[in-house]
């Protein structure tokens, strides 16, 4: 039976959890099929990239099962300041248009409210790549890498750095989010996030997604994607 902890991610997982994100997130589903990613290695190549510059924020989290230390499911979590550019810079070093065509769906998803004004607060860490090996699934550990995530971005708030550096670059204090946000583009997703008390500001139907210069349309798909938050709270 599988022993599983949650903890932030270190550089000795971060192979295995970008692992489990490209096979969760880059390879199944009907838009990534559209796109013929799974039969590209440039593009997949590529999403990793997304990943791992992700992980240099150094609040991502992992569910790792002790008893063949393998990761099971990671959050790859990602603070954002206003008028943050890194999405479209990280986009113009990318060769596959595949890949950028991903890129660009999840910039055109975030555009799709402005939180900070919303919440009026100028930095977010956003649960932004989440993903379960498919051996885990049904055993609620993408609930709790959420929960664990919300958890760390509330000790943030309150002043205790507990960032994890990932490549040897130190992680200080700030930026320190003033909310939690998340995209979840599943019904699945979405309960965690009802469960967790998000609040959805903005939803959006999968049949039809924006790329970067054109809208790809999805026959037969019926989910919704939600941009989703939670403001943190004092103490």
């Amino acid at each position: 039976m599988a022993s599983i902890h949650y903890e932030l991610l270190t550089p000795k997982y971060l192979d295995q959890a970008c692992e489990v994100i490209r096979n969760a997130l880059f390879i199944p589903g009907s838009l990534n099929e559209a796109l013929g990613i799974p039969n590209d290695p440039e593009a997949l190549a590529e999403l990793d990239l997304l990943s791992r510059a992700t992980a240099k924020d150094g609040v991502s989290v992992i569910a790792v099962d002790k008893t063949n230390d393998k990761v099971a499911g990671v959050a790859f979590n990602k603070f954002w300041l206003k008028n943050d550019h890194f999405l479209e810079n990280f986009a113009r070093t990318l060769k596959n248009s595949k890949s950028v065509d991903i890129i660009y769906m999840i910039i055109n998803t975030e555009k799709l409210c402005d939180l900070f004004e919303l919440l009026q607060v100028d930095c977010v860490m956003e649960i932004f790549l989440l993903g379960t090996s498919n051996e885990y699934r049904r055993q609620g550990i993408a609930e709790k890498l959420c929960r664990f995530s919300v958890e760390v971005a509330q000790k943030l708030h309150n002043g205790v750095n507990v960032k994890q550096p990932v490549d040897g670059s130190p992680v200080t204090l700030e930026p320190v989010p003033q909310a939690v946000t998340a995209i979840f583009s599943s019904p699945v997703s979405q309960r965690i996030g009802r469960k967790l008390g998000l609040q959805v500001a903005a939803e959006h139907d999968n049949s039809k997604v924006e790329l970067k210069d054109r809208v790809l349309e999805i026959p037969g798909e019926t989910t919704t994607t939600t941009l989703e938050y939670k403001k943190l709270v004092e103490g």
